[in-house]
C-alpha cells in the first residue's frame, strides 16, 4: 500500500469518526463544533485533492447506472459541503466572529442532515474496498457457517436499532425541514447520542453497500 493510499484511508477514518460528533453540536458546545467543523472542511478538501483523478475523469468513459448513482451523490455532497462551509463561516461566533444567522442557519441545518445521510451512503458504496482492507489488517479469511450466522444476526439487530434511532432522533423531520429547531436532551450522556448516530450511519452505509452490490450484479447480468 502506497503512502498516498495510507493518508487517504487515515483522512477518511477521521472524517467518519467526526461525523456523529459534529451532529452533537449542542452537546459538545458551539466552540468545539466550530473547530471540528473547520477541521472537517479541511479534511474534505484534502480528500478531494488526494482524489483529483476522479475530477479529471468526470467527462471520460461510459456512465453505467452505478457510476451515475455514485457521481450524483459525490456532486451533491460537494455542493452540500460548500453550503455548510459558507453558512458555518457566516454563523461563526468563535473562529470568525460573524454571528450572522438568518437564512444561513436554515441552510446549515438542512445541509447537516442531508450531508450526514449522503456521506453515510457514500461510505457504503465503497464498502467492498473498506472490507478488503479490514480483512487484510486482521489477517482472516474465515467463511465458516457460524461466523456467517453471527454476522447476519449482528447486522440485522444493528440495522433494526439504526432504524429505531432514525425515528427516535427525528432525522426525517429535520431533512424535510418540518422543524427548524433540533431537540437535544442535555441530561442524556453524549455517548448515547453518538452511539445512536453511529448506528444510523451504519443503516445508510448498508443501503449504499446493497445498492452498489445490486447494480454491480445487474451490470454483470447485462453482459451475459
Amino acid at each position: 500500500m502506497t503512502v498516498k493510499r495510507k493518508i487517504q484511508i487515515f483522512i477518511d477514518i477521521i472524517m467518519t469518526v467526526m461525523l456523529p460528533l459534529l451532529m452533537a453540536y449542542q452537546l459538545i458546545g458551539e466552540a468545539a463544533h466550530e473547530y471540528m467543523g473547520m477541521g472537517m472542511c479541511l479534511l474534505f478538501l484534502c480528500h478531494h485533492m488526494l482524489n483529483w483523478r476522479w475530477h479529471g475523469n468526470l467527462l471520460k468513459g461510459r456512465y453505467n447506472l452505478l457510476r451515475i448513482v455514485g457521481t450524483t451523490i459525490n456532486i451533491a455532497l460537494f455542493i452540500i459541503m460548500a453550503a455548510l462551509m459558507s453558512s458555518g463561516i457566516m454563523m461563526s461566533k468563535h473562529i470568525f466572529n460573524f454571528g450572522y444567522s438568518g437564512g444561513a442557519r436554515t441552510a446549515h441545518l438542512l445541509g447537516s442532515y442531508w450531508g450526514f445521510v449522503l456521506m453515510s451512503i457514500h461510505i457504503g458504496l465503497h464498502w467492498n474496498t473498506i472490507w478488503m482492507m479490514i480483512k487484510r489488517a486482521i489477517k482472516t479469511e474465515s467463511n465458516s457457517m457460524i461466523h456467517r450466522v453471527i454476522l447476519i444476526v449482528v447486522v440485522s439487530l444493528g440495522f433494526l436499532y439504526g432504524l429505531y434511532a432514525f425515528i427516535k432522533r427525528q432525522l426525517g423531520i429535520y431533512m424535510l425541514l418540518q422543524s427548524e429547531f433540533v431537540f437535544f436532551d442535555f441530561e442524556e450522556p453524549v455517548m448515547y447520542f453518538i452511539f445512536d448516530y453511529t448506528m444510523i450511519m451504519c443503516v445508510f452505509a448498508g443501503v449504499g453497500f446493497y445498492v452498489s452490490k445490486l447494480l454491480k450484479e445487474r451490470k454483470i447480468r447485462s453482459k451475459m
